[in-house]
């Protein structure tokens, strides 16, 4: 089991509790979350700390094996960070980052090496929504390797190669709403503060 605190602390632990591994990183993990990979060499686990960093580390001997930092990260402080949340798509590990509630990056890394392959500013497409919208802190996966994300009341998608698709608009009249759900690979559901919406 992999258990990371807000402190900064991961680790790998057992179904027991008994710590096999575990590190601490310079900074805190809030509103982040934990995403692994595989290739034939090994499993790798994943992960966005509060000033927008990436890391990857080996799963099974906690190895850091690269750290990057997010193009948001440069002169921050981590009060100002409101998003910090990876994905995996196919070969490609996407960071949804936001400073703010006004910046937003969507951008590509490579899990074996950290490389950021690309950064979409979805402001640059469509400035009416330039930011993710609160509490959609973890994605949908969508089929034909897309992930499905909310913003500002307005449904995206994004494959591996950073390539953003509207989806169709939400009513204005729609509020609250939270983390999208795919169901048997194309039904999409929208929970909102005061109905689920098909």
């Amino acid at each position: 089991v992999i258990a990371a605190s807000e402190d900064g602390t991961i680790g790998l632990h057992t179904p027991e509790g008994d710590i096999v591994w575990r590190d601490g990183l310079e900074n805190q993990l809030r509103r982040t979350s934990i995403i692994g990979s595989q290739n034939k060499k090994r499993i790798s686990i994943h992960l966005v700390d509060s000033s927008l960093s990436v890391y990857g580390f080996d799963a099974e001997s906690g190895e850091q094996l690269w750290q990057t930092e997010s193009v948001l990260a440069e002169d921050l402080s981590e009060d100002q960070v409101t998003r910090g949340v990876l994905e995996l798509v196919d070969d490609t590990i996407i960071g949804f980052f936001t400073v703010g509630y006004e910046t937003t990056t969507l951008e590509g890394f490579a899990p074996g090496t950290g490389e950021r392959l690309w950064v979409l500013r979805p402001a640059e497409k469509d400035d009416t929504y330039d930011h993710l919208a609160w509490g959609s802190s973890e994605n949908a996966p969508l089929p034909r390797g897309r992930i499905l994300f909310d913003m500002a009341n307005r449904m995206g998608s994004i494959d591996q190669d950073g390539n953003l698709r509207w989806e169709p608009e939400i009513s204005d009249a729609i509020s609250g709403i939270d983390t999208p759900t795919v169901t048997d690979g194309q039904t999409v559901y929208l929970p909102t503060g005061s109905a689920l919406i098909k």
